[in-house]
């Protein structure tokens, strides 16, 4: 594997490392969407999809990614 991948593999771990440490200390609501002008237009309560889905999309595009990458002829 050439050293961006691992770059890219470990940067990922860290993001799910360090969300995983966050999560005893999220407050009771976490915003679930901004708005243009960057104010929050909805507030979600705490939970494990609110929390934990866009890392799981954010693993599944990576690996997304590399599959596709395997897949196309050099």
């Amino acid at each position: 594997m050439r050293p961006l991948h691992w770059i890219n593999l470990v940067l990922l771990g860290a993001l799910l490392i360090g969300s995983a440490l966050l999560w005893p200390t999220l407050p009771e609501r976490v915003p679930g969407h901004f708005g243009a002008s960057g104010e929050v237009t909805r507030w979600e309560p705490v939970s494990l999809t609110s929390w934990f889905l866009p890392l799981a999309i954010a693993c599944s595009i990576v690996a997304m990614n590399y599959g596709v990458a395997r897949l196309i002829p050099r």
